[in-house]
């Protein structure tokens, strides 16, 4: 059977359905911010212009229920659609003023939701305006089904492979959110392709892989700035895998080195490339580059509080949330390493159990913070399944 089939099924079938029960969940509190802001530096992105002048205005006459602002141009005949999250109040000035309370979260994902408005909506008129913005969240998820099979299987074998990929699918928490979340799904999703990227850079020594993990890393920073816990994650399991699972010293590191110099030092191109997408995609920022300082506080400023002690909250939340059947696999993992023979299957689970406890303990140490259930450390699920 073509290796293909598979994966292209899980991502059709995850999609189809997740498409066509996306008008089940609305949107969360704070997208529409997330579109409006997408809209604008789209529309900057496309044009040069940052404001809306030259469009329809928005009037109670030109909506049609369920669909979306509607017009027809006299001049041409044409029909010309709106946004309703091209909103004038929002234009782009907006967001180079009083910067400390407005735009401060990177808009790469914000961006890719308008371009899915702008092509589903406003282009070919074939989705409702708002839940096309949607569309984004749950194609990215299903990128991810179908990725993590195919992670999976290449190790531990296609019945591996679909299980981790329906834990992810069916996941109560991932799949909800996969249909109103434009930050915290697509953050989870670059950010497990990311680390994919990184774990066959490392084995194969192959410098494509070290590229994919860069584009891979820079999506996810520029979506939002939880990429940067990959950094423990991957200095953790290159010390462990070298000391416990094959037992290199530094002599041979060293004969590493001169041997793959090329191939090690393509890393340093990494934190270059991820800050210029983040930039990059950021147009506000070129404008007024006190974005790039205030974008670093606001996220100091919600992820920490003086509160200090240990914070169980997360645990509690996993324990009572996550699928028993799920937590049963998990635990059957983790022992698989200490039976498993073959170094590749353990050099995977160790890689997978540090991407958890990471993801899961910075929220649990002393002066951290976490709120609106476990959203905002989506990155555990995949790893988890």
């Amino acid at each position: 059977m073509n290796k293909a089939i598979v994966p292209i099924l899980l991502f059709v079938v995850y999609l189809t359905i997740g498409i066509f029960t996306i008008t089940h969940y609305g949107i969360n509190w704070d997208e529409p911010a997330h579109f409006m802001r997408g809209q604008t530096f789209l529309r900057f992105f496309l044009t040069g212009k940052k404001d809306y002048s030259d469009l329809p205005k928005l009037d109670n006459k030109s909506y049609k229920k369920d669909y979306g602002y509607e017009f027809v141009d006299n001049s041409s005949g044409s029909i010309v659609r709106r946004s309703i999250y091209q909103y004038s109040k929002r234009e782009f000035a907006f967001y180079t003023q009083d910067i400390e309370k407005n735009g401060t979260h990177p808009v790469f994902s914000d961006v890719m939701s308008a371009l899915f408005n702008y092509v589903f909506f406003i282009k070919l008129g074939i989705a409702p305006d708002i839940f096309s913005y949607n569309y984004y969240v749950v194609f990215v998820a299903a990128m991810l089904i179908a990725g993590t099979y195919v992670w999976v299987r290449r190790i531990f074998g296609n019945f591996a492979g679909l299980v981790s990929s329906l834990s992810l699918a069916l996941f109560p928490v991932f799949w909800a959110e996969s249909h109103n979340n434009v930050k915290d799904i697509p953050q989870a999703v670059f950010f497990s392709f990311a680390l994919f990227s990184f774990y066959e850079a490392v084995t194969t020594k192959k410098i494509k892989y070290v590229l994919l993990f860069a584009l891979f890393g820079s999506f996810a920073f520029a979506t939002k700035f939880n990429f940067i816990f990959v950094v423990p994650i991957i200095i953790l399991w290159l010390i462990f895998r070298w000391l416990f699972i094959y037992r290199t010293n530094l002599q041979n590191l060293l004969s590493f080195f001169n041997a793959h110099r090329l191939f090690v030092l393509s890393f340093l191109a990494v934190p270059f490339i991820v800050v210029l997408v983040w930039i990059g995609s950021f147009p506000a920022m070129w404008f007024e580059p006190k974005l790039i300082t205030a974008s670093i506080s606001y996220y100091k400023t919600v992820g920490t509080t003086t509160i200090q002690g240990f914070n169980p909250y997360v645990l509690n939340y996993l324990a009572f949330t996550t699928p028993p059947a799920i937590l049963a696999y998990a635990f059957s993992a983790v022992f698989g390493y200490f039976l498993s023979l073959r170094k590749r299957e353990k050099d995977l689970i160790l890689l997978v159990s540090i991407w958890f406890l990471v993801s899961v303990g910075r929220v649990m140490v002393p002066g951290t913070v976490i709120y609106g259930g476990v959203r905002q450390i989506m990155e555990y699920i995949p790893a988890l399944a």
